[in-house]
């Protein structure tokens, strides 16, 4: 009876490890590994088995403040119910689709600041502590992500950081509740843009992008009414990529020549698509 008790606080209870076989992946492609349970000093129920994939989280409160916390996404069942034996061994091998909004952490080699991502597995254990393992995977960014941010760095905007808040993101075809931001600072080439931001919207279908470019206001005073502005301007366009076109639309009160201003247009032919592709060597983000 001790034991028991000692195990349904989580001493002496049921061990889980992980391995990996693909520490790193793309979005829409596969994470594979093995999981490993180890029984402790009693027979426990085993209610499932799952991985599930969880970034961080930026959150906005009624009170003002922001607040960090781990959020899980595409949890995918890998076997249960079961009864794992006192000092027991089982294995169990699982693959598990990355969704395609799953927030990416490299690009061209290189570990985006504030990007994490990790692979966390869940021991549901009847009446006792569920036992967890966690391992942080690298998350590569797709080819068409690829061609977006390198033109965004062949036109000077340096990257500053990169984090994911709650909350959804209007005429996208986005899914989970959150989405990834990736701000930029100032390029030498466009004086009157303080700072961009960039999100990615991908599905199956094809990839929104979201362009946030954040600059100060320029406005004259009209003779008759003596009226000006201040302040800044935060337009956004939506781009949207698919196979064979790009339409563009803008939101926001910023006075524009671009006509994706005031409707949406055809604006060329082209045919990047969100899909995984093989041979993306970048390594796992360092630590969780």
């Amino acid at each position: 009876m001790f034991k028991q008790m000692l195990a349904a606080a989580g001493v002496g209870g049921a061990e889980v490890d992980t391995e990996l076989f693909t520490p790193g992946v793309q979005p829409g492609g596969l994470v594979e590994g093995v999981i490993r349970l180890r029984g402790g000093r009693v027979d426990q129920t085993v209610g499932q088995v799952a991985v599930e994939f969880i970034t961080r989280v930026e959150r906005e409160y009624s009170d003002g403040e922001e607040r960090v916390a781990d959020q899980a996404f595409g949890r995918v069942a890998v076997t249960g119910p079961f009864t794992l034996g006192a000092g027991r061994t089982a294995e169990f091998r699982f693959a598990a689709p990355v969704p395609l909004e799953t927030p990416i952490t490299f690009f061209d080699g290189h570990h985006l600041p504030g990007a994490a991502v990790a692979l966390r597995t869940v021991v549901d254990l009847h009446g006792a502590v569920d036992s967890t393992d966690t391992d942080p995977i690298g998350i590569g960014a797709l080819p068409a992500q690829h061609v977006v941010l390198d033109a965004v760095r062949r036109m000077g905007f340096p990257l500053l950081r990169t984090d994911v808040e709650a909350g959804r993101i209007n005429r996208t075809p986005q899914r989970l509740p959150f989405y990834q931001e990736l701000e930029f600072g100032r390029s030498p080439h466009f004086p009157r843009v303080n700072q961009l931001e960039v999100t990615f919207v991908a599905a199956e279908q094809g990839m929104a992008v979201v362009w946030k470019p954040i600059s100060r206001a320029v406005c004259s005073v009209e003779p008759a009414t003596g009226s000006g502005c201040s302040g800044s301007i935060t337009p956004s366009w939506h781009t949207r990529i698919g196979p064979g076109r790009s339409t563009r639309a803008c939101t926001g009160s910023a006075p524009s020549a671009d006509p994706a201003c005031t409707s949406r247009r055809n604006c060329g032919t082209s045919r990047l698509h969100p899909r995984p592709t093989s041979g993306w060597g970048d390594a796992a983000a360092p630590g969780w």
